[in-house]
């Protein structure tokens, strides 16, 4: 009697299993979309303008103000008492600095879409490594041409993932590095574009060993 994990077996052909080819076109969509969306940012302080110029001071003295006296004042009559100016409290005078303070020093952040990001680092704005992952781009770009590949080679995956690897590790630690930059959406669907396109030519490998 056979057993159901050998009649399983034997069902799974290799037509039946999953296919590769939705991975690999889903693969090269996230990789175009990635250039467009995205993926650096760059956040700094602006300081605030200056403030304008004293108007220049004039060439004559000005003339001076008749000042009018005032009229004595009956000691009878009764005299008004006179207000003193209130002392402003403690607490508006710290939310007054701190409303100034925040006037002081305004952030803004420059995001860089993925095309971008890749000219700034194939430019060496990343550092040698840098470069090396700008120009993994041209691997994922070689993919379209597959045709012309043995069906069984393994090296288009494994290519794939270190290329992946490569591009997930490296800009981690130099955004980390450099307080300034954060990464974008754009980034992680670059990176997702070359993991799902090294799962698909692997499972494209495997079928072709399974018929041979």
């Amino acid at each position: 009697m056979v057993s159901l994990a050998q009649q399983a077996e034997v069902e799974v052909t290799p037509d039946a299993r999953p296919g590769w080819r939705p991975l690999v076109f889903s693969g090269w969509g996230l990789f175009v979309v990635s250039f467009f969306l995205p993926a650096l940012s760059y956040s700094c302080e602006v300081p605030p303008p200056p403030p304008p110029p004293p108007p220049p001071a004039s060439a004559t003295a000005p003339e001076p103000v008749p000042t009018e006296t005032a009229p004595e004042s009956d000691p009878a009559s009764p005299v008004p008492p006179t207000s003193t100016p209130e002392s402003p409290s403690p607490a508006s005078v710290r939310s007054e600095s701190a409303s100034s303070s925040r006037d002081g020093a305004q952030g803004r952040e420059d995001l860089t879409a993925g095309w971008q990001a890749f000219w700034y680092a194939l430019m060496g704005g990343g550092g040698p490594i840098g470069i090396v992952s700008a120009l993994t781009n041209l691997l994922m770009v070689a993919t379209g041409f597959h045709r012309r590949w043995p069906p069984r080679a393994r090296w288009p995956a494994m290519a794939l993932a270190a290329a992946g690897a490569l591009n997930l590790g490296y800009w981690l630690w130099w955004v980390a590095d450099r307080g300034e930059f954060s990464l974008k959406i754009g980034y992680y669907v670059w990176v997702a574009s070359f993991l799902c396109a090294a799962v698909g030519f692997r499972l494209r490998g495997r079928r072709q060993h399974a018929r041979a």
